[in-house]
C-alpha cells in the first residue's frame, strides 16, 4: 500500500493561518500517477494517495474528503465499496480517471455519479483546474458555514 500524505492539514502553503487545507484522495493502482498528482496538489491540498484495494480502509481514517480522484479501470464491483465510503461526505466531488468511456458508464449504471472524467495520462492543466476548483469550493463552503 502506498499512502502519501501531503501537507499537514493545518498548514498549507498559500493558505491563511488557521485555515484547513482541502482534502484530496487519489485512488489508483499506478504509483507514479498517484505520486504525480500528490506532488502537483501538495502545496494547496492535503493529499492522500492509496491503491484501490486499500482505499476503503484509508477513507475510514479521514474526517473529511473534499475531492476524490478515482481510477475506474477496475471492475465496477471493486469500485462500489469505495464510492459507498465516499458517500459519508455528501459534498465530496468525485472525479473519475480513465480513457475508457465504457467503464465510466458501468459505474454510473451502479448509481455512481461523477460529474468529471479525466483522460489518462493526466495533463498538468487538468490538475491545476482541480486544485483551483477545490480551493474555491473550500473557500465558498467556509464562508457559508462561518
Amino acid at each position: 500500500m502506498s499512502n502519501h500524505s501531503g501537507n499537514d492539514p493545518s498548514s498549507c502553503a498559500g493558505d491563511s493561518p488557521g485555515e484547513a487545507c482541502p482534502c484530496v484522495v487519489v485512488v489508483d493502482a499506478d504509483e507514479a500517477l498517484r505520486s504525480g498528482v500528490c506532488r502537483a496538489l501538495a502545496d494547496h491540498c492535503q493529499t492522500h494517495a492509496v491503491e484501490p484495494g486499500a482505499a476503503v480502509a484509508r477513507l475510514r481514517t479521514l474526517s473529511s474528503v473534499d475531492v476524490a480522484l478515482i481510477d475506474c479501470d477496475a471492475p465496477p464491483s471493486a469500485q462500489a465499496p469505495i464510492f459507498r465510503e465516499l458517500a459519508r461526505w455528501p459534498g465530496v466531488v468525485c472525479v473519475l480517471m480513465s480513457a475508457n468511456v465504457q467503464k465510466v458508464e458501468q459505474l454510473r449504471a451502479l448509481g455512481v455519479f461523477a460529474p468529471l472524467v479525466l483522460d489518462k495520462p493526466l495533463q498538468p492543466e487538468a490538475l491545476d483546474a482541480i486544485c483551483s476548483a477545490t480551493l474555491e469550493l473550500r473557500c465558498t463552503l467556509g464562508n457559508a458555514m462561518g
